[in-house]
């Protein structure tokens, strides 16, 4: 009975990591195949990365743009019916995501890769992290009115997480990016 409740109350922790071993499996059956070219973040990418002056806030646009999205579907997910499922398969996607970032990652730099997709995903998803977890006690452990308040609480929070999260992802990552390609080559 406790091991089922510890099952139930993990559950999205079980799902990101068997996510992680689908795409690192998925990846390696493609890399077999011969169906994917692993050159994310390439020689010549790289060779004028250091060189590259970022304008900040047209990347922030950017990345508003593209995890506002994001953001929208899991919300209007979150009021459906199904959320428990969709949310399940996004936190596994999100997993699948990484697990093929890092054996892309691996193979280009060994276990430096490991490093450089930390740092590549370092600081915002520490704010999309626990915007997600936030998102998850609004929309999956809802109580009902009697919760409404701390709902609206934990929304003003998400909000809060996102804009940092975009914001860290359009300003900060570039920069330690950029340091870490310099201590790479």
């Amino acid at each position: 009975m406790k091991a089922s409740l510890l099952i139930r109350r993990y559950r999205f922790i079980l799902f990101i990591f068997a996510g992680m071993i689908v795409g690192t499996v998925l990846f390696n059956i493609f890399i077999k195949l011969k169906i994917t070219n692993a050159d994310l973040l390439g020689n010549d990418y790289l060779a004028i990365y250091d060189s590259v002056r970022i304008n900040g806030i047209t990347v922030w646009k950017y990345v508003l743009k593209s995890r506002m999205k994001w953001l929208v579907f899991l919300v209007l997910a979150g009021i459906t019916k199904i959320r428990i499922p969709i949310y399940a398969l996004f936190t596994m996607a999100a997993g699948a995501g990484s697990g093929i970032l890092i054996s892309i990652m691996v193979l280009k730099y060994g276990l430096m890769g490991i490093a450089v997709f930390l740092i590549s995903i370092f600081p915002q998803f520490i704010f999309y992290g626990i915007m997600y977890v936030l998102m998850l006690k609004i929309f999956i452990e809802s109580t009902g009115l009697v919760g409404m308040r701390k709902n609206l609480i934990l929304a003003g929070i998400v909000i809060a997480m996102f804009v940092a999260g975009t914001y860290m992802e359009a300003f900060l990552n570039p920069i330690a990016l950029k340091k870490m390609y310099m201590l790479i080559f």
